[in-house]
């Protein structure tokens, strides 16, 4: 093997074992590296062209859970002076001021609001 087979790797192998020139050799040798990569250029193209979501859903698993509030240690007044206090505020959506009419009317227990309790 000569010098110049050395420096370029066994050229038995990509030229099937004849003597090719060295612009002969280069275009084999860049064959042979273009139908390897072929696979990884689908796949890459298979990535980058895909479509991306345009939004993403909020789910209940990913949500992160606030303290949770001890109900039973507080009275039904701090409980009443705490939702008064969201109330007045304006914070509260018509679901939640609706379970805080229901508490009211005793229709609804504590651990209910507990979530609004915080």
């Amino acid at each position: 093997m000569t010098a110049d087979a050395k420096a370029n790797g066994d050229l038995s192998k990509v030229t099937g074992g004849g003597s090719l020139s060295k612009s002969e050799f280069d275009a084999a040798v860049d064959a042979k590296v273009n139908e390897a990569m072929l696979p990884l250029v689908k796949a890459v193209k298979f990535m980058v062209e895909a479509p991306l979501r345009k939004s993403v859903q909020f789910s209940a698993d990913h949500a992160v859970a606030a303290p949770a509030v001890d109900v039973t240690k507080m009275s039904r007044e701090q409980m009443r002076a705490k939702l008064s206090e969201k109330i007045q505020a304006g914070t509260l959506s018509k679901s939640d001021k609706d379970l805080v009419v229901k508490f009211d009317v005793g229709k609804v227990q504590a651990d209910q609001i507990a979530h609004l309790l915080k």
